[in-house]
């Protein structure tokens, strides 16, 4: 498949997959990844966890939350 077909498919710009593929995706979303690896049946899911034990305040959607 050309770079101009999967762009086609993944509905976005045939220079974005260039640099996907390049290996340059930092100025990409998730979101628009997922779309391109989607026309392969494939996606990307990404999960995080807390390593360190200093939990006195956590940042979450805006608002501070303090161990109760």
């Amino acid at each position: 498949m050309s770079h101009t077909q999967l762009a086609k498919k993944a509905d976005c710009e045939r220079s974005h997959i260039s640099e996907m593929l390049s290996g340059r995706v930092e100025r990409f979303s998730l979101a628009r990844i997922n779309r391109v690896l989607a026309v392969f049946g494939a996606s990307i899911r990404v999960s995080y966890r807390l390593v360190s034990d200093d939990r006195r305040s956590l940042t979450a959607l805006g608002s501070t939350q303090s161990p109760g």
